[in-house]
């Protein structure tokens, strides 16, 4: 298979303090920065957003939280919206400058990963489900099931996810559909028990894959869980496009 190589330019990916701002190279919004909800105090999360342009828009929710620090605030390239994933209520569109909530997902399921497109927004449930979202109402376009935790985009439109234990699929990211299937020696050989739960893209035109398998002492009723068996490994994406 052929396709034009537009190496992944979509995000620059902010980690300042902790935080994982997903913002486009070129897009309108140049910089957010948050503070989280508190849970103890009930005291809203604030976030300001920063555009191109000078503009600053500040404004609370809370549903910005501990959960946000870990996968993340995604927008999209005009600045119009701001997504914010939560561990139980969904995935939240707003308006970036007003911080009106424009929609929320109408299942409540955890999301672990984002990616906004021109006109849709692809998320990862927790229930390892692939869910196509159409960007302005957050109805749901397409949805299929997967094996793994998360996917990585590899560029502005594929994305790699586990379908199954040993197979793995080079997707299209605004439809869902699959382009090529491969299995990955590196990935299977010795790991065929290993939960995957995070793909990542590398340096260099790689993926990397990290999994665990969960190890019991079987030696005492009830078994005791031990430390994790972890494993990772890595492939070229250019061997895949």
């Amino acid at each position: 298979m052929t396709a034009e190589r537009i190496f992944h330019s979509r995000y620059c990916i902010l980690r300042e303090n902790s935080n994982h701002i997903y913002l486009y190279d070129n897009g309108a919004i140049s910089k957010i920065t948050y503070i989280p909800y508190h849970y103890d105090t009930n005291i809203p999360g604030t976030i300001s957003v920063f555009y191109r342009s000078g503009e600053k828009h500040i404004w609370n929710t809370k549903y910005v939280g501990a959960y946000t620090d870990q996968f993340g605030i995604a927008v999209s390239n005009d600045g119009n919206y701001i997504f914010l994933q939560t561990w139980d209520n969904g995935l939240f569109c707003y308006n970036a400058k007003t911080g009106e909530k424009v929609w929320r997902t109408k299942s409540k399921r955890g999301i672990t990963n984002v990616f906004v497109l021109d006109d849709s927004v692809l998320c990862q449930q927790h229930d390892r489900a692939l869910q196509l979202l159409d960007i302005k109402t957050g109805e749901a376009i397409a949805e299929r099931r997967v094996t793994s935790w998360g996917f990585t985009a590899i560029d502005n439109r594929y994305i790699i996810c586990q379908i199954k234990a040993r197979q793995w699929d080079l997707i299209e990211a605004g439809t869902l559909n699959t382009i090529h299937s491969f299995s990955c020696k590196e990935f299977t050989d010795g790991h065929e028990d290993y939960c995957v739960n995070r793909i990542e893209r590398g340096d260099n035109g790689t993926i990397r894959v990290y999994g665990f398998k969960n190890v019991f002492d079987e030696s005492v009723k009830p078994n005791r869980i031990l430390q994790n068996l972890e494993f990772s490994a890595s492939i070229n994406c250019d061997e895949l496009i």
